[in-house]
């Protein structure tokens, strides 16, 4: 099994390549394979892809993945991942009763936060249901003098953006808190 890093070692292009997840990244590598000439499989749990998206992205993002020759599945889920020893295929078996076969297989479902033992709890860090650090569009926390960057703010994973989440957290942290920048745009929330 891949992850979005992971992929990038790989030694030789699958034949036939599973993705576990429709969001930007799992969108990506479809996109990117398929055109490699891998036959790509991408399952989605929720109903469209790119789920932050509205339906009109979904349906273009589909639509050019499906020119592309990937097998789009919406709105079925993994019950069981495992290879089969036989024939050392990658098997998904989905909640629908029905399974997939691929020679790889790249989960793309989505990072999740350390933020568990941090005890964020007893500084007055607000957390999301999911374990993401509660930001307003400046990256300040619930706490005073505290910002959050990064995987833990749950802020968009891509790596383009990063540059922008640091430069924006040191500083609104080097002035005085609650001090607007006339430099520094607010993060777009979405």
């Amino acid at each position: 099994m891949w992850t979005s890093g992971t992929i990038l070692e790989l030694q030789r292009m699958p034949e036939r390549l599973l993705i576990l997840g429709g969001g930007y990244v799992g969108c990506e590598f479809a996109s990117m394979f398929a055109i490699f000439g891998s036959h790509v499989t991408l399952l989605q749990g929720p109903d469209q892809l790119l789920p932050r998206e509205d339906a009109d992205i979904d349906a273009a993002v589909s639509e050019v993945l499906t020119t592309q020759g990937v097998d789009v599945r919406v709105g079925v889920r993994a019950t069981e991942v495992r290879r089969d020893a036989a024939t050392g295929e990658v098997v998904v078996l989905l909640d629908d009763g029905s399974s997939v076969r691929g020679e790889e297989l790249l989960a793309a479902t989505g990072r999740s936060p350390v933020t568990s033992e941090l005890a964020l709890d007893t500084t007055g860090v607000e957390l999301t249901d999911r374990g993401f650090v509660v930001v307003d569009d400046h990256l300040r926390a619930t706490a005073d003098y505290v910002w959050a960057a990064g995987d833990v703010a749950g802020s968009p994973q891509a790596r383009s953006s990063r540059p922008f989440r640091w430069r924006c957290s040191v500083d609104f942290s080097m002035r005085p808190y609650g001090t607007p920048s006339s430099r520094t745009p607010a993060w777009p929330r979405g």
